[in-house]
């Protein structure tokens, strides 16, 4: 038997409204009123940044504002991206419990790999063979065609995925700036080398469309979901119109101050770079301050904050123990845990 989803199309173009849609159907499926949804996503040219980036280091701000491209913060985290109607995106909102005991999952690691091969099988219509990359990319001859990221919200949870169709890989180059990290292990030196339109692999033109249509047949058949086309609701809305008042609109979300710090290390995880910000004490003992910048994922915001509250005001002696007590993903952990270390070696 087939589950009920909703197929939404809400033609949202304007990105801050874009995103406050995103955050108000995650929040309607802990409230129990926004059902199962997959969302085709619509936008005019923007960039969009990770929940845990900084800003002033990811982005060529003086480029976007010179050429009117505006920039939003996500709430999902992940890498800066550009986006124009080249791309193609979606997201999926679903309870986490009951669609992850439907597919015999409980990591949600596991869910990129699921998706990963709808996207796969969506390429193949096309003749096109594509692998995954790294915990949440697709590349084909080893450059990115697409990427995932995921966040959880309590009982709620949410996937968003991107497809670059024909994209202008020019002005991604000049509006993104990256640290050297995020191609270290990949063999590339610049954003537009790492990544390939499926347009230039095509021997043909096809219609974004026509992609599209075969990504929601192709979603539908490997999760067995029948996907109703339907509008947004009244209470959905309304939170919406919140968030986009209150927050996304607003220039102190996406300009979003980080703390000062007196050291700064960096490292490549799995899913991407952790810049681990330490204030430490006059003597080097006490970490006073903490926080986390970089385009890792971890889909549980609260985690991270649980990190903030049990390191700070901690010796530095004792963070490696009290980090492998917290919630977070093991490859997370463990490169936090190296980090802390290169910090002691720094001050002692």
């Amino acid at each position: 038997m087939k589950n009920n989803w909703r197929l939404l199309r809400d033609n949202i173009i304007d990105p801050q409204k874009h995103f406050a849609v995103e955050e108000a159907l995650l929040r309607g499926i802990e409230k129990g009123i926004t059902p199962s949804t997959l969302r085709i996503r619509q936008y005019k040219p923007s960039v969009w940044i990770g929940i845990y980036q900084d800003i002033d280091e990811e982005i060529n701000l003086k480029y976007c504002q010179k050429n009117n491209i505006p920039v939003i913060r996500r709430h999902n985290p992940g890498g800066a991206v550009y986006q124009d109607d080249g791309s193609f995106c979606f997201s999926a909102f679903f309870n986490k419990k009951s669609f992850f005991n439907s597919l015999s999952i409980t990591d949600p690691d596991k869910l990129y790999e699921l998706i990963g091969k709808v996207v796969m099988k969506t390429l193949k219509y096309f003749d096109i063979d594509a692998n995954i990359s790294s915990l949440n990319d697709i590349t084909v001859n080893n450059k990115k065609v697409y990427g995932s990221a995921q966040i959880e919200l309590y009982s709620a949870f949410s996937h968003s995925g991107t497809f670059l169709i024909d994209v202008d890989l020019n002005k991604m180059q000049k509006v993104l700036s990256p640290s050297n990290l995020k191609f270290i292990d990949k063999g590339f030196t610049s954003v537009k080398n790492r990544v390939l339109n499926v347009y230039d692999i095509l021997d043909k033109r096809v219609k974004k469309e026509e992609v599209i249509t075969k990504f929601i047949n192709s979603f539908s058949d490997f999760f067995n979901l029948d996907l109703k086309k339907e509008n947004l609701k009244k209470d959905e809305i309304s939170i919406i119109n919140d968030l986009y008042k209150n927050k996304y609109s607003t220039y102190e979300w996406t300009h979003k101050k980080f703390p000062s710090s007196s050291i700064k290390v960096s490292k490549k995880a799995k899913s991407g770079v952790i810049n681990l910000h330490c204030k430490l004490d006059k003597k080097n003992k006490y970490i006073k301050k903490v926080y986390l910048t970089g385009d890792f994922l971890v889909q549980d915001s609260k985690s991270i904050l649980d990190f903030y509250n049990k390191i700070e005001n901690t010796s530095l002696k004792n963070a490696s123990k009290k980090i492998k007590k917290l919630s977070l993903p093991e490859n997370i952990q463990n490169n936090l845990i190296e980090l802390f270390d290169k910090i002691k070696k720094e001050v002692s």
